[in-house]
């Protein structure tokens, strides 16, 4: 039966510097998408609720939760894929962490 993965012996050979800037790279652009998700519909869409006298989601959650806690999003960039054609970003899942 042949093993899984690499003996240890050749981990010496492993470029882990690369690995390393390609992983910022990944981390980067997560960051990126996350932050332009986070927007919600952009700028003119939250101006159109705050002149609404209204809140955003992410505000009315904000708003919600207690001072010193925190919440874990999963699945921000679940809705990119599907929704890309239409540009309109789906809901990502809250934990509440207190």
């Amino acid at each position: 039966m042949p093993l899984i993965g690499r003996k240890t012996e050749d981990w010496g050979n492993i470029d882990i510097e690369s690995n390393a800037i390609e992983f910022r790279k990944i981390l980067d652009y997560y960051k990126t998408q996350s932050d332009i998700i986070h927007k919600g519909g952009g700028d003119i869409a939250i101006e159109k609720q705050h002149k609404k006298g209204r809140l955003t989601a992410r505000e009315r959650v904000d708003y919600l939760k207690d001072s010193n806690s925190e919440i874990l999003e999963f699945g921000v960039l679940q809705g990119m894929v599907c929704m890309k054609s239409l540009g309109v970003p789906l809901q990502a899942e809250l934990l509440y962490v207190s």
